[in-house]
């Protein structure tokens, strides 16, 4: 795996090849838009890390994806100044989209694509660091601080409001990362077999058994409890725009 930062070593200091306290793994998830009003129209995620070797101000993260790609800044074991927040650039790690919050739309292919690589991304840092997945998967904010989760930059630092904190559809978007990362598949699971997951229709309480893209109705509660049994994540409320988007297939 290489590492932008280091094959393009920044300008101005960015990181820190140690961690001055020990990492609990939580992921803050931020959006890059003051990056990219000064780079556009070279939106992509590799423009944005090539910004960041660029610049003279320390921002930096660990990992940036956008809808096809997916750039490490850093290992995971080194400092980003990612949330100027004291405690955490030191405890957590942080992955950028490589788009403005106002783009971000739970209807929108590209939206699903980034969400989709930062699932994976997220998932397999996880992984690597020997975090449980499926009991970090929710959204803690200050927790993040104590162990491992998700968290917004805009909810643990005042003056921002990435990734979505502030957005309309903040539920939406939070669901789509969470069923991202469950639906990544680990170390001990064969990668060419897709995991699955519960989708449970905030509209109708309707339970779907989602893999890949189709999904079937689970139309008896003993199904549901059969697949929890046997290790399978649910999503509720799942997103309605991934629930729909779905092929349906015959029981």
């Amino acid at each position: 795996m290489g590492f932008f930062l280091l094959d393009n070593p920044p300008r101005s200091p960015q990181f820190y090849a140690t961690r001055n306290g020990t990492p609990t793994w939580a992921v803050g998830v931020h959006t890059s838009q003051s990056v990219l009003d000064r780079i556009a129209p070279d939106t992509g995620a590799e423009n944005v890390a090539g910004f960041i070797s660029r610049r003279l101000d320390p921002a930096s993260y660990p990992c940036i994806v956008d809808t096809d790609s997916t750039v490490m800044l850093v290992p995971d074991e080194y400092t980003t100044f990612s949330v100027a927040t004291s405690g955490y650039n030191s405890r957590t790690w942080s992955i950028a989209f490589a788009a403005r919050v106002e783009d971000l739309d739970p209807h929108d292919p590209a939206t699903q694509a980034m969400m989709d690589r930062a699932g994976k991304a997220i998932a397999e840092m996880w992984t690597r660091q020997g975090v449980d997945i499926r009991s970090a998967a929710y959204w803690g904010g200050a927790d993040a601080l104590t162990r491992p989760c998700l968290f917004h930059h805009g909810d643990v630092q005042a003056d921002r409001s990435d990734a979505w904190a502030r957005h309309p559809e903040r539920s939406a978007l939070d669901a789509m990362l969470i069923a991202a990362i469950l639906s990544t598949p680990t170390q001990e699971e064969d990668e060419d077999e897709m995991k699955s997951v519960i989708l449970v229709d905030p509209r109708n309480g309707a339970n779907y058994h989602c893999t890949g893209n189709t999904k079937v109705w689970l139309s008896k509660v003993e199904q549901v409890q059969l697949l929890t049994f046997f290790g399978v994540a649910t999503i509720n409320p799942a997103p309605v725009a991934w629930i729909d988007a779905l092929a349906t297939l015959p029981r």
